[in-house]
């Protein structure tokens, strides 16, 4: 058995999807699998909780890992997937909500915990925004994003991933030229943006032969 912990933000809760999001998508997939009778079993967690930066990921990865990995026998059957930034990457009043360096040292923690655990570790990098709506975001006063924040931080993210040689998976180049398509609020992906999310990912873990 293979246990598969996602950890992140509302986006990887999956806001604005009807099937649920790319990790509810994702989890299908490999649902099917289990059923298909090729040996293989995996169990999918999703972990996000909407709002969340590195600062809260910190404070309940070691519980939430706790509650869910007391059966692995193995460090290769599980595999730790981080999809966690854009929050931090966020201006609350012009001032980051989580500066770069405090970012970074976050990353490093999370990436130490992790990597205590298993090997089997994969970073996603956030997706732009639709600048024309998140200055600012309707839903919180004083609060917005701008993707040359978010540029910067997935730089940060990929950094520290090359520097431990720790997975990276960036999702700037899969969205490209008309991304704004694919965003339902101009920061959360509509069905469309998700489930282009679920299909760069599962082909990137299979590349990676994480899974089948």
């Amino acid at each position: 058995m293979t246990t598969i912990l996602v950890f992140g933000d509302s986006i990887a809760c999956g806001f604005w999807d009807s099937e649920g999001g790319w990790v509810a998508r994702l989890r299908k997939y490999l649902d099917k699998r289990n059923l298909s009778e090729d040996g293989s079993y995996y169990v999918v967690y999703n972990l996000g909780i909407s709002g969340d930066t590195t600062r809260e990921l910190l404070k309940r990865f070691d519980a939430e890992v706790k509650a869910r990995v007391n059966e692995i026998e193995s460090p290769k059957d599980l595999i730790i997937i981080f999809a966690i930034g854009i929050n931090d990457a966020g201006m609350l009043n012009s001032k980051d909500m989580v500066p770069p360096l405090e970012f970074k040292r976050s990353l490093e923690k999370l990436l130490d915990k992790a990597r205590s655990l298993t090997s089997n570790v994969v970073f996603i990098g956030s997706t732009p925004v639709d600048e024309t709506k998140t200055h600012p975001v309707a839903w919180s006063e004083g609060f917005h994003y701008d993707n040359a924040s978010i540029a910067r931080d997935n730089k940060i993210i990929e950094a520290v991933c090359a520097e431990d040689r720790v997975m990276f998976l960036g999702l700037a180049r899969p969205f490209g030229p008309g991304y704004s398509s694919l965003l339902q609020d101009g920061v959360h992906p509509n069905s469309d943006g998700h489930k282009l999310i679920y299909q760069t990912v599962k082909s990137f873990l299979v590349k990676k032969k994480l899974i089948k």
